[in-house]
């Protein structure tokens, strides 16, 4: 879609580290890799937002926030 195309154009004014090999292309695999964590971040900020919305004491709300992270792909220690 347009934001694969725009991703790619800034992939070829760029020198960016190729991310684990999905596609042959480097350029179409840095796309996907983008494109993948973008959704996968998504995901975890829509599971996020009602735990910031509720009225729970903040140290649970932060252990429960860095919980949901951790258990999301490709989210780390450092993410939490």
């Amino acid at each position: 879609g347009p934001m694969e195309k725009s991703l790619r154009e800034y992939r070829k004014t760029t020198n960016r580290i190729i991310p684990e090999r999905l596609l042959k292309d480097d350029d179409q695999n840095l796309v996907r890799s983008i494109t993948d964590r973008t959704m996968r971040l998504l995901r975890v900020s829509e599971e996020c937002w009602p735990v910031l919305k509720s009225k729970i004491p903040p140290t649970e709300k932060l252990s429960k926030l860095s919980n949901l992270i951790l258990q999301a792909e490709g989210c780390g220690e450092t993410w939490a």
